[in-house]
C-alpha cells in the first residue's frame, strides 16, 4: 500500500479516512470527470459487498461530488499512477509470487494483498509515519488542515456555505469546529492580502 494517495485524498480533498477508504473505483475522476464521489452506503443499491464486513468504514457525512480545486492538480495522473502500480494482488501460484491486476472488488486503496484496506491498517501506516518523522501525524489532522486554509480563503457567506456542503455536514457548526484555528489567527491580526492569489504549492 502507498500512504501518498491516502494522503492527498486527505489533504487535497479534506475527506475523513473512512470517506477515503469507501471511495469505489467508480467514484474516482475520469476522463471528462473532474471530481469525486463521497457516497453513504445506504445510498448504495450496486449489490457490491465489502470484504472487511464489519469493519468495514462508514462514511459519516452526507454524500457529494467534490471538483479539483486547483486547476494544476495532479490527481487525475495520481489515481491513474495509483491503480496501475499498485491495485493489484500478489499471490502464489506454482511456487512463486505472480501479480494480477484484476481484482474481485471495486475498492480503490488496497492493501499489499490486494484486499481492500482497513481503518486499523491505515492508522498503523499513520503511527509509523508519525514514528519516523517525528511529527504528531494522523489522518484527521490532515481533513482540518484542509479546513483551515479554506475558511481562511473563504471570502463570502456564500462560499462559507459551500465548505459546510464540502464538509458533508448538515450544520455550519461542524465548521466552526473545524476551522477554529484559521478563527484565530485571523483575530490574531492573519493579513487578507496573504490569501488573495492563494495556490497550495505543496499540491502541484
Amino acid at each position: 500500500m502507498n500512504p501518498y494517495l491516502l494522503w492527498r485524498l486527505t489533504i487535497e480533498f479534506g475527506l475523513r479516512l473512512g470517506e477515503a477508504l469507501s471511495l469505489r473505483l467508480q467514484d474516482c475522476p475520469s476522463l471528462g470527470r473532474n471530481y469525486i464521489s463521497v457516497v453513504r452506503i445506504e445510498e448504495r443499491d450496486d449489490g457490491v459487498i465489502d470484504p472487511r464486513g464489519t469493519h468495514a468504514p462508514r462514511p459519516k457525512t452526507l454524500s457529494r461530488d467534490l471538483r479539483f480545486l486547483w486547476k494544476e492538480t495532479r490527481f487525475p495522473h495520481l489515481i491513474a499512477q495509483y491503480t496501475t502500480r499498485f491495485r493489484r494482488a500478489s499471490i502464489n501460484e506454482h511456487g512463486r509470487q505472480v501479480y494480477r491486476w484484476v481484482l474481485p472488488h471495486p475498492f480503490l486503496i488496497v492493501a499489499t494483498n490486494g484486499k481492500p484496506l482497513s481503518i486499523s491498517t491505515a492508522n498503523d501506516v499513520a503511527s509509523a509515519i508519525k514514528a519516523a518523522t517525528g511529527i504528531n501525524f494522523h489522518w484527521h489532522l490532515a481533513r482540518h488542515a484542509f479546513f483551515n486554509r479554506m475558511y481562511l480563503r473563504a471570502k463570502t457567506n456564500q462560499e462559507l456555505q459551500d465548505l459546510v456542503y464540502w464538509g458533508g455536514w448538515e450544520s455550519e457548526k461542524s465548521l466552526e469546529i473545524y476551522s477554529r484555528r484559521a478563527r484565530a489567527d485571523r483575530a490574531k491580526g492573519v493579513m487578507r492580502s496573504e490569501n488573495e492569489n492563494w495556490s497550495w504549492m505543496a499540491l502541484q
